[in-house]
């Protein structure tokens, strides 16, 4: 943390009384140009009523990255009308109906029209952004995203996260004042993780709202009641293709496997249901297949289907009939693959469908998960043979990146693929148990060989986490005490990459557990309780780590007694909180109280003590008293390393946190020494890829910032976020704090950002600089 500082001697400029009112004269003029002319754009841009919307212009792309809708790479068959009336939707600006809903059953290409829309929306200049709507915690993320790139201040966000606004509140008022955007909630089958605390999702409090107009909020979803989503809905229900437009999909991906009239025959026979469609399309056209005619392929589906559905045009709006429609329709790939010697392509396929929705690491189903799940004998070749011919027909997609590239090593099922199978599985296999089994089996020895990787291979842990929490949730698995072990592990693993959000789930997970198996007095359940509150504090929800660390410290003196070390880790949970949440006062005396305890009862150089005196050391900064900061860092710092050596996590610590004590007494050229030590140290003892080494440079370059050193800053800011973005991806916060670091250092050496710079400096004196 740097710091901005007061001192009680001036430098020799600012005792010229006209030179300083010469420079603040001119700020001053600076200033009101400025408010001139951001009134003029303001006036030019959103008109003179209403709230000056925001101009398009000044929406962050960078910011919007990973929220691109995916590319469409086909024409959009038999949805015109529907794709026409969005369009009109978004372009009338005084319509009262900005909510569209996109329904069907599943596999009826709701997904594909929101894409086309989205790609017309895009063609007209108009910014989009794509949120699939997995659960709460992620839509509430995307949707804070939308706010920042369109505009939203820190400031608001603050405001929000200190609960003084709702954060859905304080997104909305941001999107009002923006002149036009297509928000997509894609899949959101669950309008519940749409909400707003217990009120209903029709009363538009929580993420689904009525947009002002400009604003067009379109969800799909397989939830088709009007009054789920509220007034000002439009409701568009996607039928069954008809004859003419569903061979038209099939001739597309397929145009040489038959006429007009043998494609329209096969479209009828698949219900006009557009994934059945593709994937009939896909096999008549891959080179391996042994059916390459529509009439063949039509032929082929048999007896079963037609018996099921009925020799007429089927309704495949029908969720049953849609499951059934899909599901002989790829039977024909699994049995060829069979025929041609790949007999792990079903087994494999159904192995995923256990798993959850979303990317699945290849290196996850072993020919061991194979023989364990199903007892059929499996080797390396024989699962590799089984991805790629799943691949060949289609039922295998590879996830991509934000930029549209394909990530190596990852597959995942289409939902509906996934659904079916799993359902097939459930009905036609007596032996789930073994399955089940087999895949907590696996799930604990794939986190186990993560948590031992190195660094940089660490990636796969957040591809495990969802599937973890399937796995756990299997009947046969609940009370497993490996996948509890499996729980924490991930936990510990996430935390290292920073990943509080998951982390939070997975301490949530394991308390729960803990309190159901061994009790909720057990100290290793409070442990779990205790793990919970400090990663909401690192989510900056300081008010409810101040409640669950209160709640553990109560019955922590409880069970444990006032001079247990768990007791006292408790209260300094709840003292850090505290202080995060503005009790300075109540924080500084638990902490004062912590630290002597641990003196007394474990003496000066235990690892309680060092941890409670840095804890302590860092509130005295937080309450500006800074001489009595630098002098307990300077003692821990001093205690670790004599006892643990000056490399030790703890001994960085301490001297990052007598840096930030010596920026705030003004000793810039010492706080700077100390952090180009501590980044050395980093880059010696773990690397140039460690969550800590990246701390440390950020630190070093905000420190050089505040002496007006930004040539150098903003090299390393810019190192920062290379080795970040290949370590962590685009969508880290962590990655996207470094982007905004740099922008900012770099925006300070534009024509005219030093005066900004300055301005800024000058209304912000005295005020804490996170």
């Amino acid at each position: 943390m740097v710091t901005n500082y007061v001192t009680t001697s001036l430098p020799g400029w600012a005792e010229d009384p006209r030179l300083v009112w010469g420079v603040f004269g001119g700020l001053a003029v600076i200033a009101l140009v400025l408010q001139l002319w951001g009134r003029r754009l303001d006036t030019d841009q959103g008109g003179a009523s209403g709230g000056r919307p925001v101009a398009v212009s000044r929406i962050v792309s960078d910011a919007a990255e990973s929220l691109r809708p995916p590319s469409i790479d086909r024409p959009v068959r038999g949805r015109e009308a529907t794709i026409s009336d969005l369009q009109r939707l978004l372009r009338r600006s005084r319509v009262a109906n900005r909510i569209a809903v996109v329904t069907g059953t599943g596999g009826m290409g709701k997904t594909t029209v929101a894409a086309a829309m989205a790609k017309k929306a895009q063609e007209k200049g108009t910014p989009v952004f794509w949120i699939p709507a997995l659960n709460a915690s992620e839509l509430a993320e995307h949707m804070v995203r939308v706010a920042v790139a369109c505009g939203l201040q820190e400031e608001a966000l603050e405001s929000a996260r200190a609960g003084r606004v709702s954060l859905a509140d304080a997104v909305w008022e941001q999107l009002a004042k923006t002149k036009r955007w297509l928000i997509v909630l894609d899949n959101l089958d669950d309008p519940d993780i749409a909400r707003s605390g217990s009120g209903p999702l029709h009363d538009h409090r929580g993420w689904v709202r009525c947009p002002e107009p400009g604003g067009l909020l379109l969800i799909t979803s397989r939830v088709a009641d009007g009054g789920t989503w509220g007034a000002g809905t439009t409701v568009m229900r996607l039928a069954p293709l008809p004859d003419h437009d569903g061979a038209q999909v099939l001739l597309d991906g397929a145009p040489q496997a038959g006429s007009q009239a043998e494609a329209e025959l096969l479209a009828r026979r698949l219900g006009g249901l557009p994934l059945a469609l593709r994937a009939a399309a896909k096999y008549v056209a891959a080179p391996s297949s042994r059916h390459h005619t529509f009439a063949g392929y039509c032929r082929a589906l048999g007896t079963e289907l037609a018996s099921l559905i009925g020799a007429e045009s089927p309704q495949a709006s029908d969720p049953e009939t849609a499951r059934a429609v899909i599901r002989h329709t790829w039977d024909l790939s699994l049995d060829h693959l069979a025929d041609n010697g790949i007999l792990l392509a079903r087994p494999v396929l159904r192995l995923l469908s256990l798993l959850a929705w979303g990317p699945v690491p290849v290196s996850f189903v072993t020919p061991e998960l194979v023989e364990q799940a199903t007892g059929l004998s499996a080797t390396q070749s024989g699962v590799d043979a089984a991805f790629n011919g799943l691949s060949v027909y289609a039922l295998l997609e590879v996830p991509t990146d934000a930029s549209g590239a394909p990530v190596p090593g990852l597959v995942a099922l289409h939902p509906l693929v996934r659904e079916i199978t799993a359902l097939d599985l459930t009905q036609r296999t007596d032996a789930l148990q073994a399955w089940h089994a087999a895949l907590a089996r696996r799930i604990y020895q794939a986190i186990a060989d993560v948590a031992g990787a190195e660094l940089s291979d660490r990636s796969v842990a957040r591809h495990l986490f969802p599937h973890l929490l399937v796995i756990a949730a299997l009947g046969e698995n609940r009370g497993n005490l490996h996948l509890a072990q499996a729980v924490a592990t991930l936990a510990d693993v996430l935390h290292h990459e920073r990943d509080h959000e998951h982390v939070l789930i997975l301490s949530g997970m394991l308390a729960g557990a803990w309190a159901e198996g061994i009790g909720p007095d057990h100290p290793d359940t409070l442990t779990a309780v205790h793990n919970v509150a400090i990663t909401l504090g690192y989510l900056s929800q300081h008010q409810d780590a101040v409640e669950k660390h209160r709640q553990n410290l109560s019955t922590r003196l409880r069970v444990l007694g006032p001079d247990h070390a768990d007791t006292l880790a408790s209260r300094d949970g709840l003292a850090v909180s505290l202080g995060a949440a503005g009790e300075l006062d109540e924080a500084c005396s638990l902490l004062e109280q912590n630290h002597q305890a641990a003196v007394r009862l474990f003496g000066r150089d235990h690892d309680q003590t060092l941890r409670s005196r840095h804890s302590l050391a860092g509130v005295f900064v937080d309450r500006r008293q800074f001489q009595r900061a630098a002098a307990l860092f300077r003692e821990n710092l001093h205690e670790c390393t004599r006892v643990l050596g000056a490399d030790h996590p703890y001994a960085l610590a301490s001297q990052s946190g007598l840096a930030s004590a010596l920026s705030g007494l003004g000793d810039q050229d010492g706080a700077i020494a100390l952090r180009r030590q501590s980044l050395d140290a980093c880059l010696r003892v773990f690397g140039s890829e460690h969550p800590d080494t990246f701390v440390a440079r950020s630190n070093l370059a905000y420190e050089l910032e505040e002496l007006g050193e930004y040539v150098e800053a903003i090299g390393l800011h810019e190192r920062n976020l290379t080795d970040r973005l290949r370590v962590l991806g685009a969508d880290h916060p962590d990655t996207r704090a470094s982007q905004d670091a740099l922008v900012h250092a770099q925006a300070v050496l534009r024509p005219g950002g030093v005066f900004g710079n300055l301005f800024r400096r000058v209304r912000s004196s005295g005020s804490p600089n996170p």
